[in-house]
């Protein structure tokens, strides 16, 4: 299991699967994992065939999954969407096998190809109906983009699905951008989000769409790729700094604040970065050898006290909880896995 909160592009923000549990053991294994978000179902008699896997990457403010499965059900009820509070729409794509959702909006059968819209604000119930092996993707979408571009799932009714031209445009370039996500650098994720925003306004508006004034959008999102590449050829450097990062790109102090306001400001998205890489390091079997204070160090963090209250802000908890957390049997750390899935959702929502 993997949880890395702000990695772009290359690095899952959350990856597990089962194949590493005995056959008997994996739908529990599973059930334990995905119970913070939704429920899991899967008869008696095929438990001893299950398999699942599902791993999550961040591209800007999206997050696009890649889920596959033996026949299961995934059931989010009203209640447990009241509870955890989660605004995403979500936009899914069938790669392979077929599905049935059942939400408020009635019944839907979904096969490969198929592209349906929903949210996470509604329960619903989500059936695997192949007989094999079944993949699908889902795209997270934030709801603080820009609301002419993302009009999804805005009526009182659940998921619906959509197979317009321009919808199923959408549903090819999520499977070609999911087959290549290990391969996508930060700067690749930047430019990836702006065709996702591009492709959602003519999904969702038709072909008369009004997309975004590409010359600044383009522009923006460039400059913050180029912002982004510096920040990670120096992210552990003392150095590192907002004026550094002006002076290395040429981007004006005003401009690269406006280009970070979304993450809180260029310093913030640097500490967030070092706080992940921090953390890395506190479940890494390789580092068990040394203190917390040698890693934060390593990781551009001198003063305990201030790391521990960045630290418990970010993930709500301290380092040593994270190191502790580590050593605990592999389902019980995956099922705290998804529960810090749960919480980056949640932390990424509008104020």
């Amino acid at each position: 299991m993997k949880l890395k909160s702000d990695s772009q592009g290359s690095e899952p923000v959350w990856a597990w699967t089962t194949d590493s549990f005995r056959p008997a053991d994996r739908f529990d294994a599973w059930h334990a994992t995905v119970s913070a978000f939704n429920d899991v179902a899967v008869s008696t008699d095929k438990r001893p065939d299950f398999n699942a896997s599902s791993e999550c990457f961040r591209l800007g403010q999206f997050l696009l999954c890649r889920n596959e499965s033996t026949p299961l059900r995934l059931i989010r009820s009203d209640a447990q969407a009241a509870r955890d509070q989660l605004d995403q729409d979500v936009i899914l794509v069938m790669q392979e096998g077929e599905s049935r959702t059942q939400s408020r909006g009635g019944i839907y059968a979904m096969a490969a190809g198929d592209v349906a819209f929903g949210s996470f604000r509604q329960g619903y119930d989500f059936t695997v109906t192949s007989s094999g092996p079944t993949r699908w993707l889902e795209l997270i979408c934030p709801l603080d983009l820009d609301d002419r571009l993302l009009e999804l799932g805005s009526g009182a009714s659940g998921p619906e699905a959509d197979q317009t031209p321009q919808s199923r445009l959408l549903g090819q370039f999520m499977s070609g951008v999911a087959q290549g996500l290990t391969q996508l650098t930060a700067a690749d994720a930047a430019l990836v989000e702006h065709a996702l925003l591009c492709l959602l306004a003519a999904a969702r508006r038709g072909p008369s769409a009004e997309f975004p004034r590409l010359g600044d959008r383009a522009r923006q999102t460039v400059d913050r790729a180029r912002a982004i590449a510096t920040i990670e050829r120096e992210l552990f450097s003392a150095r590192l700094s907002a004026d550094r990062v002006c002076d290395i790109t040429g981007i004006t102090r005003s401009s690269l604040y406006r280009l970070f306001e979304i993450d809180g400001g260029v310093a913030s998205y640097i500490r967030s970065r070092r706080l992940d890489a921090l953390r890395d390091d506190l479940v890494d079997r390789r580092h068990r050898g040394r203190t917390v204070a040698e890693l934060a160090e390593r990781r551009g963090f001198y003063s305990l006290s201030t790391l521990n209250r960045a630290f418990r802000s970010r993930f709500g908890c301290t380092p040593g909880d994270v190191r502790v957390a580590a050593t605990a049997p592999v389902a019980a750390s995956s099922a705290a896995g998804m529960a810090g899935m749960l919480r980056y959702l949640q932390s990424h929502r509008p104020a």
